[in-house]
């Protein structure tokens, strides 16, 4: 009697690999430990409101949001935590590997969604900021059955795209399709004047500040 491995599908991969996330960002934390690595710091660079050093969270997209910002766009020295830990020679899993390449290499940017497959558990997505770019196929279980990722809206978000999968860095901030050429508009006339080794950080800043302003509210759920 034969037996074979049956092959891993997108899903059990993506499954897989956010579970590796979890690993992955944990030691991202450790290696950011120490007071010049001070998130509040992040915090006020973002302009999330801040008292002495307590940090105000308009909800979880806040937290989310910041944890995200001070892990790939804040510099310490020059560098992003996602380059420190893998400047330190790090132990970690091929999946963590290969993950922290992807966190390295990604960038946010606002999306439309074109359409949501419940099925395929995907979301297909155009970048409204870099329209030269081949459209993405988000693999995300939640948001793929989310009611209100509605075809025209708007998503502000980080792709990793790792192997044949691209997926969220788990941040998203949510726009109505009505306020794509108001948003498109403000963007433009922001960046006029900002240098290009700051339009990533700049750019987070200004989504953030317009979700502040007029995000859709939104629920985050782990991925079973």
């Amino acid at each position: 009697m034969s037996f074979f491995k049956r092959s891993e599908s997108q899903i059990e991969r993506y499954r897989r690999l956010r579970a590796a996330g979890k690993q992955l960002i944990t030691k991202m934390y450790d290696a950011a430990k120490g007071p010049q690595h001070d998130i509040i710091k992040a915090a006020r660079k973002l302009t999330l409101p801040v008292q002495d050093r307590t940090l105000i969270f308009d909800g979880e997209t806040d937290t989310t949001a910041l944890a995200d910002f001070y892990l790939h766009e804040m510099r310490f020295g020059g560098k992003r935590i996602v380059d420190l830990l893998a400047d330190s020679d790090p132990e970690l899993t091929q999946d963590e590997r290969d993950l922290l390449a992807a966190h390295r290499n990604s960038r946010c940017s606002l999306f439309a969604i074109i359409s949501a497959d419940a099925l395929a558990c995907q979301i297909q997505l155009r970048d409204l900021l870099e329209p030269a770019v081949p459209e993405v196929a988000l693999t995300d279980i939640n948001l793929s059955k989310c009611s209100a990722a509605k075809p025209g809206d708007l998503l502000f978000t980080r792709v990793l795209h790792c192997a044949d999968v691209q997926m969220s860095g788990g941040l998203f901030f949510a726009f109505r399709a009505m306020d794509r050429v108001d948003l498109l508009n403000a963007y433009e006339a922001r960046m006029r004047t900002v240098s290009e080794n700051e339009r990533s950080q700049r750019t987070y800043i200004f989504f953030y500040q317009k979700n502040r302003e007029l995000g859709m509210a939104q629920a985050y759920e782990d991925v079973a």
